[in-house]
């Protein structure tokens, strides 16, 4: 039994090949049209370039602007409107794409137009104009908390002064009460400026670790995102080749199926 199994599956593999070696010409021209079709398709579809860029956008007790919020402004008509004021862009061809890369503060910024030089020039000018709006938030909360920090010195050097005005007018009185004045003075005065300390260090250690909103990666050489031309052909020959083959198995399929009904209604006939 599985000998003729065997047989039967060879028979069949051998028919098979017999078919497409019979009918490859029926293939041949399958798979050129359908290579001529994905050629004409790469030949008229317009192109679509990609520039990217990777904006920071900044640390300020935090991030400076939330993600959504950061994507939405770069999104906006508002930035991009002025942004491209002069440049010969079709705002209808033009699309914005953003992606937020996670546990950063780093966005990646995409601009996709037709023409690759409009699409790197605008993925430059839409970064500057962004990050330029993002600034003026960031220099508004560092000159907030650096006045904070002026104040903090500002009121430890006063309250040393009036510490040393103090141990001079007592110096004048009784030894006894000088030394119980002066222990509960240098007491009090110990704790306000070990908080002012602690106070002064927190808030630069904060400034420290602020980030600027910047450019993190320069604009990139626009790539051609559509067509993807070898992709097409590639897709385009495999198509042909099952199509063609497809065609080569109905055509042998049709004759057979001809030659069948032209025997009967010959034999019926005689």
């Amino acid at each position: 039994m599985q000998e003729d199994k065997y047989l039967e599956d060879e028979v069949d593999l051998r028919e098979y090949i017999r078919v497409i070696v019979k009918r490859k010409w029926t293939i041949i021209i399958v798979v050129l049209i359908s290579l001529g079709g994905g050629l004409l398709y790469n030949l008229l579809s317009t192109p679509i370039f990609q520039s990217q860029a990777t904006l920071r956008i900044g640390k300020a007790e935090g991030i400076l602007v939330s993600r959504e919020e950061a994507s939405e402004l770069l999104r906006s008509k508002e930035i991009i409107s002025s942004a491209i004021e002069g440049f010969p862009i079709d705002l209808s061809k033009l699309r914005i794409e953003t992606e937020n890369i996670r546990g950063t503060d780093l966005i990646q910024f995409k601009v996709l137009y037709p023409d690759s030089t409009l699409a790197m020039k605008a993925c430059k000018v839409i970064s500057e104009s962004f990050l330029n709006k993002l600034k003026k938030i960031y220099d508004e909360r560092i000159n907030f908390l650096n006045e904070r920090l002026k104040n903090l010195e500002k009121r430890k050097v006063s309250i040393q002064k009036k510490l040393e005005g103090l141990i001079q007018n007592i110096s004048s009185q009784e030894p006894a009460t000088n030394s119980l004045l002066l222990e509960n003075i240098l007491s009090n005065y110990e704790n306000i400026s070990s908080q002012l300390e602690e106070s002064i260090y927190r808030l630069r250690e904060r400034l420290l670790s602020f980030k600027e909103p910047q450019i993190f990666n320069l604009p990139s050489k626009p790539e051609p995102l559509k067509p993807k031309k070898k992709l097409v052909i590639a897709i385009s020959i495999i198509l042909g080749s099952f199509l063609g083959v497809f065609v080569a198995f109905f055509q042998e399929f049709w004759q057979r199926e001809a030659k069948k009904t032209d025997f009967s209604e010959g034999k019926s006939l005689n």
